[in-house]
């Protein structure tokens, strides 16, 4: 698989995992959906810059994008950790703090 391929099934299995369009993930990374397409498909050679902003806009470490198939799985898990990482992120500072003690108080129980 060519490396552009690779980058763009990741691209799209993150997007996918996190529950977004195409439109939605082009709009938190500030590019066009057809841009998106393009590097899904494989038919666009993304900048690393460019491939930065869609990574922090999926939450995910730039070098997952370069990642071939046998070792960039994404689980449900990492799905959800994305989803759940991304709304902290995207909230204000008090959502987020009330956000992060409701994890505590579920994962450790009450005090």
């Amino acid at each position: 698989m060519e490396v552009y391929e690779t980058i763009g099934k990741n691209v799209r299995q993150y997007r996918v995992a996190a529950g977004w369009s195409q439109a939605r993930l082009a709009d938190k990374a500030g590019l066009s959906p057809e841009f998106i397409s393009r590097i899904e498909n494989g038919h666009r050679a993304p900048s690393v810059v460019t491939l930065g902003r869609v990574a922090s806009a999926l939450g995910v470490k730039l070098q997952r994008l370069f990642e071939f198939e046998d070792t960039a799985p994404v689980d449900e898990a990492d799905a959800r950790a994305n989803r759940v990482a991304r709304m902290v992120r995207e909230a204000n500072d008090d959502v987020a703090r009330k956000i992060e003690k409701m994890v505590e108080t579920l994962v450790e129980g009450p005090e």
